[in-house]
């Protein structure tokens, strides 16, 4: 003869351990929402499979282990189908520029300094460097922005371009020269970040490069 099994219960305790514990996934849900319905279900699961380990509930744990498993194949999904959306736009930027002797590499005072970048490229304003070589360039660099949209989310990253960006550095009895910045400042740089600084070696007017 079968015997009546009890139905599963929860003490108070874990009643509330495990409504503080949703409570704070559904805080990092809103708090993170890029990556907070990610964070729910995984804390979640990791909740269920810890609170099956203390209870020797054979079922909580299985639950557990299924909303693991459930997370990854949806992560994989989910990386498959990712769409991404550019656009673009303008903000201002301080670049600092350092001009030195290509042969001495010492610092040079009073270069003129500017950087052709922008819809008002061809008025770019003019910079002097200071006895340390230095210039604080402003002008208007252009903006990508990048939207990601997955199974879990949307996000965005925006990042300074400087394609056909350039720096052009004059001083007297040197030659002027131009600088590609695409290559002196490659990678990403956000635009809420600092950009690092740009350093510019001039020949003497009479020396061949």
């Amino acid at each position: 003869m079968l015997k009546n099994r009890r139905p599963p219960q929860f003490s108070l305790q874990t009643l509330f351990g495990m409504t503080t514990v949703v409570a704070l996934m559904l805080g990092m849900w809103s708090w993170r929402r890029e990556y907070g319905l990610w964070q729910f279900f995984v804390g979640t699961g990791v909740c269920l499979i810890a609170i099956g380990i203390l209870r020797r509930r054979v079922s909580l744990i299985l639950v557990g282990i299924f909303v693991l498993v459930g997370i990854e194949a949806a992560l994989r999904i989910s990386a498959e189908h990712t769409t991404i959306n550019t656009g673009s736009g303008w903000c201002n930027k301080r670049v600092v520029v350092k001009v030195i002797d290509a042969t001495t590499d010492k610092p040079i005072r009073g270069a003129n300094v500017r950087i052709l970048s922008g819809r008002n490229a061809g008025n770019a304003q003019w910079f002097a460097t200071a006895e340390n070589g230095l210039a604080d360039v402003r002008c208007e660099f252009a903006v990508i922005d990048e939207r990601y949209g997955t199974l879990f989310g949307t996000w965005g990253t925006r990042w300074v371009s400087f394609s056909s960006t350039w720096a052009e550095v004059k001083a007297e009895g040197y030659q002027p020269v131009r600088v590609f910045l695409e290559t002196r400042l490659n990678g990403r740089w956000e635009v809420d970040g600092d950009l690092p600084k740009v350093i510019v070696r001039i020949h003497g007017s009479k020396e061949i490069p």
